[in-house]
């Protein structure tokens, strides 16, 4: 049975924060900073068909030098699963970030992954979201290739990456750019 893809949006922003969003906040320029720090990979590259292949989203991937991941940005955890592989976020304008690390990690059940946030959370660029220690999933043979992907991109104008595969990206540099 196939999961529904769960949506956040502006319908979620109004719920948590009792407005829907103003003339001026429906359009925008919006840079989704990067939540790790690491070497930039094709989101076509990463050996998910879901993620190569466009499913969740326009995006990019990052191989992780470290084990820690930061907000892209100001929003709210929409969705921490108990595994805590994946962070999906809605930001302020109604972008939903999906943050999900390794390959195989939900087999996990949450080993080696230390969460800072909980689903819920109103949370601010650059935070603290999640901590994985990066020599225990090598020595178990887990990727940590980490995929950053604009949920909902068909409710904006564009969603652009502006990092290419192979460059060096340090956490709050601009990763991708979401137009309205």
């Amino acid at each position: 049975m196939e999961k529904k893809r769960r949506r956040f949006g502006a319908k979620f922003i109004e719920l948590i924060f009792g407005r829907s969003r103003t003339e001026e906040e429906k359009f925008f320029t919006k840079e989704l900073k990067s939540p790790v720090t690491g070497k930039v990979v094709s989101l076509t590259d990463v050996e998910d068909e879901s993620f190569s292949s466009g499913t969740m989203g326009q995006g990019c991937a990052i191989d992780p030098e470290d084990g820690i991941v930061r907000a892209p940005c100001d929003g709210v955890v929409a969705v921490f699963p108990e595994e805590c592989y994946a962070i999906g976020i809605t930001s302020l304008e109604g972008i939903d970030i999906l943050i999900h690390v390794g390959l195989e990690t939900i087999r996990l059940k949450g080993k080696h992954f230390t969460p800072k946030v909980k689903e819920g959370d109103t949370i601010k660029a650059g935070q603290l979201l999640l901590m994985f220690d990066k020599p225990a999933l090598d020595k178990e043979g887990y990727s940590q290739i980490t995929s950053i992907v604009v949920s909902n991109t068909e409710d904006f104008d564009s969603a652009t990456t502006v990092v290419r595969p192979g460059d060096d990206v340090k956490i709050g540099d601009t990763l991708l750019v979401v137009e309205n």
